[in-house]
């Protein structure tokens, strides 16, 4: 069995809203045409419901990641 491949962004907590908004609508226009690659997007969690909109009738995949108390930065922890 091939597994078919899977990119995704995990966009941290890098973006204000209406940027999240604005990159999602352009990895959708970017990347309508590849069918070979599963593509998602992974923004701020409270992002969620006004970036899900924008990838319906698309091929993205929406994830969610968790929250951290600090305003900005990427902060994964091991």
């Amino acid at each position: 069995m091939t597994r078919r491949p899977y990119v995704a962004g995990n966009w941290k907590m890098n973006l204000l809203a209406s940027e999240a908004v604005r990159l999602a609508s352009d990895v959708v226009r970017k990347t309508g045409r590849h069918r070979s690659v599963d593509i998602g997007i992974i923004p701020s969690f409270p992002y969620m419901m006004g970036i899900a909109p924008r990838l319906e009738g698309s091929s993205l995949k929406l994830g969610a990641q968790d929250l951290d108390a600090n305003d900005f930065g990427a902060r994964t922890q091991a």
